[in-house]
């Protein structure tokens, strides 16, 4: 159990288990802004699915009888107190989640309360000094940074550089750096001092210098960003990510690199020049290429794809191709506000095919997952449980 839940919040929890009259899921899901709760919640759920998988060879946990057995196999003069303690654990867990797994049928999720919330353009910027700036999307345009060598402006949900010309480009030694933060639920947009713009999506990080030196463009990317690189045939531009190193001379590409993702890189046009620093490896991406690299895997994958599914969300759409639901629900979370709970976890696995404005109300993202008869989604609160649709 996390040591973020007190004893207290513990007590609280299986006192809500114990009370037919209020389900544990509805507890769970209703209590969002209970500061230990979602701890709970996630650590009920991993048990929870593990016991439906039990349910599928008819067998249901016998609390009592896991307990004599327990105790059958520890002599009593050499019971020790942590014993006890890890026993309680065991039960407690053992019994909540045969609880919360016997009740989700009986509970009636009405869809009522608030709606799921969706992003806006947001963004921090951290100077070299490391002051702050926040950036959001409204109609100001100003300067927000002003100093002899360069002028950072904001225009609605994007910024642009200015750079006083004068003077020759500094050393790689004497870079100062920039760096944007777009948190989840955020989204913006920025064009470098040599004219390249970026898209950068949510939950993603971007380091650049505020002006290049004379022999490369180099950028460090977490996360995920859309480039359209300004042409120069003497400065290569260079996309720095954990694993592969992208470089182009002027050319349009996708790169998502999230930490727990596995990382793509999608070629719309021109020609890039990928270095795997895994395996020490090279490949050149031509339009229309995508270059895969599995997240516990060491070799890229290339393959020719709809260039549409990696680079929609650049558009303000989603475009999802026989995706799994599981990998659909969470690019939807980096852009909606909302957790998930599967009644059925196989259905992580179903795949789908979906196009969507990114705008659209998170209710009617739902519905179109739901008109395609094979599941069912209903919302609470920031919630949604997933469920399959039943057939006679």
């Amino acid at each position: 159990m996390s040591s973020k839940n007190n004893h207290s919040d513990i007590e609280k929890m299986i006192d809500a288990l114990k009370k037919p009259a209020l389900k544990a899921s509805r507890y769970l899901l209703q209590k969002p802004q209970h500061t230990n709760s979602p701890h709970l919640y996630k650590k009920l759920r991993l048990y929870k699915e593990a016991l439906l998988h039990i349910n599928e060879h008819e067998y249901a946990p016998d609390v009592n009888k896991q307990w004599q057995k327990f105790n059958a196999k520890i002599p009593v003069r050499k019971i020790r107190m942590q014993y006890l303690k890890y026993a309680a654990i065991f039960l407690l867990l053992l019994t909540s989640t045969y609880f919360l797994w016997t009740e989700m049928e009986n509970v009636n999720i009405s869809g009522k309360g608030k709606s799921i919330s969706m992003g806006t353009p947001k963004a921090l910027l951290i100077n070299e000094s490391g002051q702050q700036f926040r950036l959001e999307d409204d109609a100001k345009d100003e300067v927000i940074i002003h100093d002899d060598k360069f002028e950072v402006s904001k225009e609605q949900n994007a910024i642009r550089y200015n750079i006083n010309k004068e003077g020759a480009a500094p050393e790689e030694t004497e870079l100062l750096y920039h760096t944007i933060i777009v948190p989840r639920f955020g989204e913006w947009k920025l064009e470098l001092p040599d004219g390249t713009k970026v898209w950068i999506n949510a939950d993603s990080r971007l380091k650049y210098p505020i002006q290049f030196s004379n022999q490369k463009r180099e950028v460090f990317l977490t996360g995920e960003a859309y480039f359209e690189v300004s042409k120069d045939s003497l400065k290569p531009f260079i996309v720095n990510t954990e694993k592969v190193n992208t470089r182009v001379l002027g050319t349009s590409f996708n790169v998502s690199a999230y930490p727990e993702e596995d990382l793509n890189i999608t070629l719309v046009e021109g020609k890039v020049q990928l270095k795997n620093k895994l395996d020490h490896s090279s490949c050149m991406l031509e339009p229309n290429d995508n270059a895969e690299l599995k997240l516990d895997g060491t070799k890229l994958t290339l393959s020719k794809v709809d260039v549409r599914k990696y680079m929609s969300w650049r558009d303000g759409y989603y475009y999802f191709e026989r995706e799994e639901l599981d990998d659909i629900l969470t690019k939807l979370q980096k852009w909606y506000d909302f957790q998930v709970f599967y009644e059925n976890p196989k259905a992580k696995y179903y795949e789908f095919r979906m196009r969507a404005d990114r705008n659209l109300e998170f209710e009617k993202i739902v519905k179109r997952l739901e008109e395609t008869g094979r599941i069912k989604i209903e919302i609470i609160e920031n919630s949604i449980v997933i469920s399959d649709v039943k057939r006679n």
